[in-house]
């Protein structure tokens, strides 16, 4: 979710264009929560600053959000699967 608010802040001056939409901040949300939960079990409890790591790893959802959104993706599946 803070990545998406990052994100959201960093429009233009002026650009009043850009909405915020509740329902993506609820899907990034999610999908950080998800990718925080999965791979905070790699990290062991024994880690000073774990749960910032975790922290980090869930902010790190929005860039793969950004990264399934992208067409780039879109045509690297196509050619592996063709």
């Amino acid at each position: 979710m803070i990545g998406y608010l990052y994100h959201y802040s960093l429009r233009k001056d002026g650009d009043y264009n850009t909405q915020f939409d509740v329902i993506l901040f609820l899907i990034n949300g999610l999908v950080g929560a998800f990718m925080a939960y999965c791979f905070g079990s790699f990290i062991p409890d024994t880690i000073e600053y774990r749960n910032g790591i975790i922290g980090f790893i869930g902010i790190a959802g929005f860039g793969l959000m950004g990264a399934i959104e992208s067409k780039f993706v879109d045509k690297l599946i196509g050619k592996i699967f063709k």
